[in-house]
């Protein structure tokens, strides 16, 4: 039995839990599928989703991830080949999905970190050919920040204190809204948020690199690489409900470590 049919029977179970345990019944913001890819999961806006089945292949259409040395390891649910180990210098570049007039975006990602330092490590980094934003932990800090085209196109970071345990998953979302909010959240939770300016991304022609997940793609200056596993990285165009980001964080019927 495979990990895509198991998330579609366990969905269906965790939708209906759901409804029941955290009182959701207003269902206007969610988007129901019948595809085999998420049963009950928001799919309006999903511009790209990378589940790590056996490759960086996106699931949502033809943004396909390359992958440079990220290894194959298993998931949260402990299915062989169905998530990526990142070391040093192992990276997945993945298009440009955003540009810099975006008004709204999210980021999702499963994480387990290896290591806990004083370091910089990236999940998700949108390079700042079209607009700047990065999800990771950075001295000692779990953040998500965007950058705005002011003119020293400064950084508005949701932040907070590294306390994440290491070989434990967590389930990491970064929420933008151009001149309302940057959010940063924590198994369904939010643990810090910013107000940033009513301006768009900032972005640089130079260096000109791709978006990338585990590491910052920047051609000679590569580095920030991720140690540990990323898994089922999900990219919108627009801002999730609390809601959606709850069920997405109960997918395929996960209740926690």
């Amino acid at each position: 039995m495979n990990k895509a049919f198991l998330i579609i029977v366990i969905n269906l179970l965790s939708c209906i839990f759901l409804d029941c345990k955290k009182g959701i019944t207003d269902e206007s913001n969610l988007v129901i599928t019948s595809t085999n890819m998420d049963v009950g999961l928001p799919t309006q806006g999903l511009i790209a989703y990378y589940p790590f089945d056996g490759n960086a292949d996106d699931l949502s259409g033809n943004n396909n991830g390359v992958n440079h040395g990220a290894i194959l390891t298993a998931d949260r649910f402990g299915h062989n080949n169905s998530a990526y180990f990142f070391q040093q210098i192992s990276l997945i570049a993945i298009p440009e999905l955003l540009s810099d007039t975006c008004s709204q975006f999210t980021f999702t990602a499963w994480i387990n970190k290896n290591v806990t330092d004083n370091s910089i490590h990236y999940v998700i980094d949108k390079g700042p050919a079209r607009g700047s934003a990065v999800l990771g932990i950075k001295f000692g800090y779990l953040f998500f920040y965007i950058s705005v085209a002011d003119m020293n196109g400064t950084e508005y970071s949701a932040e907070i204190a590294d306390t994440l345990r290491t070989n434990v998953n967590y389930f990491l979302v970064g929420r933008y809204i151009k001149g309302q909010e940057v959010e940063l959240l924590i198994n369904g939770h939010i643990v810090a948020s910013i107000t940033p300016p009513n301006l768009k991304l900032f972005s640089s022609s130079i260096p000109n690199y791709s978006s990338s997940i585990g590491y910052l793609n920047s051609g000679p200056t590569q580095q920030y690489s991720w140690i540990g596993v990323i898994d089922d990285i999900r990219i919108y165009n627009r801002a999730l409900s609390d809601q959606e980001v709850i069920l997405l964080y109960h997918e395929g019927g996960w209740v926690g470590n």
